[in-house]
């Protein structure tokens, strides 16, 4: 076997912090090695510009509503949301909306709610994902929230097996969304360790309605 490609040639790529490295085999076709010591047959996927501006836009607003916006926390609210996300109670539904008028503060409320959350012992066993319709103009794009929602799942739970389709595919995204759901409540029922902590997501959901 030749000398491995370093990483300034075209036969590597890099993603996060696992780095993959391309060798060719005989018949022409590219095999790439990841770190933990797989082999697949497929390139790397590259996260596209639009959804690495649109998770940083989403990141970015809520980190305004927690740091540049006047918040003053509400206990009996957080409390209703801690309640309605007891997992061991029976709920009466699995949606709990949050109403108010426009600049009443929601947005602040539920992104304030998720970082505390996240602190809590509850919240470390637990997925939450924040989505800020009308944070961007993108940030209505049904297939663009499938494809974030799904790709944080697919990496949350390693959900190798899982085929996403590109942001774009509105129609195959929805058809795969229950499959991507099923396959990270499986994978969580089934997983002992330390991975098991993370068992269990929730999806957060920041909408502006007018009438």
């Amino acid at each position: 076997m030749g000398k491995a490609p370093s990483p300034s040639k075209k036969g590597s790529g890099h993603i996060g912090s696992r780095a993959l490295s391309a060798t060719r085999s005989d018949s022409g076709s590219a095999a790439f090695d990841d770190a933990d010591g797989g082999v697949t047959s497929a390139p790397p996927r590259v996260e596209s510009t639009i959804v690495s501006r649109e998770t940083a836009t989403h990141l970015a607003f809520a980190k305004s509503r927690k740091e540049d916006f006047v918040y003053a926390p509400t206990s009996h609210y957080f409390h209703i949301l801690n309640e309605h996300c007891q997992w061991d109670h029976e709920v009466r539904s699995a949606l709990l909306v949050v109403v108010g008028q426009p600049g009443n503060g929601k947005s602040a409320l539920l992104a304030n709610w998720a970082e505390e959350r996240r602190r809590s012992v509850k919240g470390e066993r637990e997925l939450i994902y924040e989505h800020y319709c009308g944070c961007s103009y993108d940030s209505v794009k049904l297939s663009l929230f499938l494809f974030r929602f799904m790709n944080q799942l697919k990496i949350s739970y390693s959900l190798r097996d899982f085929e996403l389709p590109r942001e774009h595919e509105e129609e195959k995204l929805k058809f795969s969304f229950s499959r991507c759901l099923e396959a990270a409540v499986g994978k969580g029922e089934h997983t002992t360790g330390p991975a098991s902590k993370r068992k269990r997501y929730g999806l957060m959901l920041s909408l502006s309605l007018s009438a």
